[in-house]
């Protein structure tokens, strides 16, 4: 059982670029409250500070015509999913003011030789010059981070959250955490929290998350009987096995280049896939709605037991791919102040969605991030000020017999799930009409009898995400 709880106003779970600017909001909108800042890593995590580039795209249109425009393909890419045209408005009429601030805080940027930023098209908006690179990522973390130090926040490193706490009406109160280094509980009691997760690419085999990323946000949010949507909405970026080096899978429609035989024999593709391998240049991740999906789902169809597939290009030489996970579009749903359907519970980054739908415009999870992040942060601060806290008994019996109490209502918000499959919880399948991954066995097989927090936080998520590839159609 845990020790006596650590007591905050705000809690903040996780230290990416959402969690960092979520603890600078409250502290800022609530000077003298206590707000606390938990994450497993105490450097740079998730799938944006701590890409292996270095370097990332955000959005940051600088002008009304091209907001609306972007805000059109946002909403056009939304399907199957779908996408709320005000927290849309809200993410690209902020977005500018975010970067800005970054800029006015240091953090390193590709500018032109006069100094201005420089923009660069996005995918799904190869149109648009709309996104600015942000460089040095390690560095931004470093100067976020002081930021909201610097404003009262404290950090808590080496810690998971394995159960979000609600007390008797519901509300969000606090939050279970793991100690990393040696499995130890811990307790945080909070007015408000500020879920900034992460999503589900931890939990795959094939990742392209950075460290820290745990994939445990769509399960725990789902403990909470938050309205979820497009939690089955992973991004796959084709990689090269092993490395995880970009594919351009469009490339295998060139003359001479296909799918490899057994034998070493080149496989052209199907004539008539030729105009989706084009329109597949035009964006990195595989997408959900976009008739280019055929090409995916050929080549998924195609991958071997080991969910690897051989490939020649045209200058002859061969390589192995992959689908490998890169991020989500899914999560809890929120309002335009990042709140989610549990009073008390907010969410920002790649655990809430609503902004986008089941595909996104490249950059605009960076800036949902620090938008959203804003955003959360300071309604959860005001939340947190007019809140009771809970009283140490009642919280104290909470944490040593946690239970989930799904807010009212909060449920009939998510379509009824179909069957899993027959052979779940082995290998996880996305079904006959999207892309095939098999989540970490380690996270999945073994685990029923007496997982571990940590375990079984990973297990609800990943059923969590397949729960939903199995509605989205």
């Amino acid at each position: 059982m845990p020790d006596q709880p650590l007591r905050c106003d705000v809690l903040v779970l996780g230290a990416g670029l959402a969690g960092l600017r979520a603890a600078w909001a409250a502290a800022e909108a609530a000077p003298g409250a206590r707000v606390l800042l938990a994450a497993p890593l105490a450097g740079p995590s998730g799938s944006a500070l701590a890409n292996v580039n270095a370097r990332l795209g955000v959005l940051a249109p600088p002008a009304d015509a091209q907001r609306e425009a972007l805000a059109a393909r946002i909403l056009a890419l939304a399907a199957p999913g779908r996408a709320d045209p005000a927290l849309v408005a809200a993410l690209l009429e902020d977005a500018p003011a975010r970067v800005a601030e970054l800029a006015a805080l240091g953090v390193p940027m590709e500018r032109t030789q006069g100094g201005a930023l420089r923009l660069h098209p996005a995918c799904f908006a190869q149109d648009h010059a709309c996104a600015a690179l942000l460089t040095e990522l390690p560095r931004a973390h470093a100067l976020l981070a002081a930021r909201a130090r610097a404003l009262g926040a404290a950090t808590l490193p080496g810690l998971a959250a394995t159960r979000l706490l609600a007390g008797p009406d519901g509300a969000a109160c606090g939050a279970l955490l793991t100690r990393l280094a040696d499995g130890a509980p811990v307790a945080v009691a909070a007015r408000a929290v500020v879920a900034a997760l992460g999503g589900p690419a931890g939990l795959f085999g094939a990742t392209l998350a950075g460290p820290g990323s745990l994939g445990l946000g769509p399960g725990l949010l789902d403990g909470t009987g938050a309205a979820l949507a497009h939690c089955g909405c992973v991004q796959f970026f084709w990689s090269e096995v092993p490395g995880g080096a970009f594919f351009r899978v469009h490339t295998l429609a060139a003359p001479g280049a296909g799918l490899r035989g057994p034998g070493g024999a080149v496989r052209p593709l199907p004539p008539e896939l030729a105009a989706h391998a084009a329109a597949r240049a035009t964006h990195c991740p595989a997408s959900w709605g976009l008739p280019d999906a055929a090409l995916d789902r050929f080549l998924a169809a195609r991958l071997d037991e080991a969910g690897t597939l051989a490939v020649a290009l045209a200058d002859g030489r061969a390589t192995r791919i992959a689908p490998w996970a890169h991020s989500g579009n899914g999560g809890a749903l929120v309002n335009p102040h990042g709140a989610t359907t549990v009073p008390g519970l907010f969410a920002a980054g790649e655990c809430a969605t609503g902004m986008h739908g089941a595909d996104r415009v490249g950059g605009a999870m960076v800036a949902a991030a620090l938008v959203f992040g804003a955003r959360a942060g300071a309604r959860a601060a005001r939340h947190a000020l007019a809140a009771a806290p809970l009283p140490d008994k009642m919280f104290t019996d909470l944490m040593n017999n946690p239970r989930e109490k799904p807010a009212p209502g909060a449920r009939t918000a998510r379509p009824a799930a179909a069957p899993l499959p027959a052979d779940a919880p082995g290998a996880l399948l996305t079904g006959d009409t999207h892309y095939i991954e098999i989540i970490k066995q380690n996270t999945l097989i073994a685990l029923m009898e007496s997982p571990s927090p940590l375990e079984e936080a990973a297990l609800r998520s990943a059923l969590t995400v397949v729960r939903d590839l199995h509605t989205i159609d």
